[in-house]
């Protein structure tokens, strides 16, 4: 994304990662291997760090 966006071009991105709520965040880390294996998607995984290590750099709003 970062390479075919334009430099006054925005990329959108709506994305769902590990809870700020502190057991709910647990149950995910508990639950996220049969979670994934069975559905594919890595539930407590920080979308924004992932993002910043591909290069992007976030406005959050």
């Amino acid at each position: 994304m970062n390479r075919v966006c334009r430099k006054d071009g925005r990329i959108l991105l709506l994305e769902h990662g590990r809870s700020s709520n502190r057991l709910v965040g647990r149950f995910q880390d508990i639950r996220e291997d049969a979670h994934a294996k069975r559905l594919g998607c890595h539930w407590n995984r920080e979308p924004l760090e992932l993002v910043e290590q591909a290069g992007v750099h976030p406005i959050v709003t």
